[in-house]
């Protein structure tokens, strides 16, 4: 019986101190690392995901900004007024939305094909400005000069027949 109290006592005396200073001195570091290096891993795995998301977002407001620019060409020949114009457009660019499974709100369409149509409007006009032409040197048949001054031709921007 001896034994085995001295057992204990060596037990308690040395190797319980000693493996509660390794634990402490070693595994405790080891898993404080191991628990930080996970809670990294996850969180680039999260920006990551974030990131492809943003990603697959952009992709759909550029299609979205391509197929409303597309739509406002195509109901720009329409026998109706802007605001028909307008909701033709929005139509024609929610069934390429729905078509491509694509959810974007309606407020967020009508705002795109406002935008294509702004930037078309800002190109006809550049395309169409004011310009000035002189007839001066031109001349009749018979010699006789066709226009004595200068002609002046303005296109505004708007409907065009074709």
């Amino acid at each position: 019986m001896k034994t085995t109290i001295e057992l204990m006592n060596v037990f308690a005396t040395f190797i319980l101190p000693v493996v509660a200073i390794v634990v402490t001195a070693f595994v405790l570091p080891w898993l404080r690392h191991k628990s930080a290096e996970t809670k990294v891993a996850i969180s680039v795995a999260k920006t990551q995901e974030e990131a492809t998301h943003l990603q697959k977002v952009k992709a759909n407001y550029d299609l979205l900004a391509t197929w409303a620019s597309a739509a406002v060409v195509a109901v720009g020949k329409l026998d109706q007024s802007g605001a028909g114009k307008k909701q033709a457009a929005i139509s024609l660019v929610q069934q390429q939305l729905d078509d491509h499974s694509i959810a974007i709100n309606a407020a967020n369409v009508a705002t795109a094909i406002e935008t294509a149509y702004a930037k078309q409007v800002d190109v006809i006009d550049n395309a169409y400005q004011t310009q000035t032409i002189s007839q001066a040197d031109k001349t009749s048949a018979d010699g006789d000069a066709l226009v004595a001054a200068p002609v002046t031709l303005t296109i505004e921007a708007g409907e065009v027949d074709g």
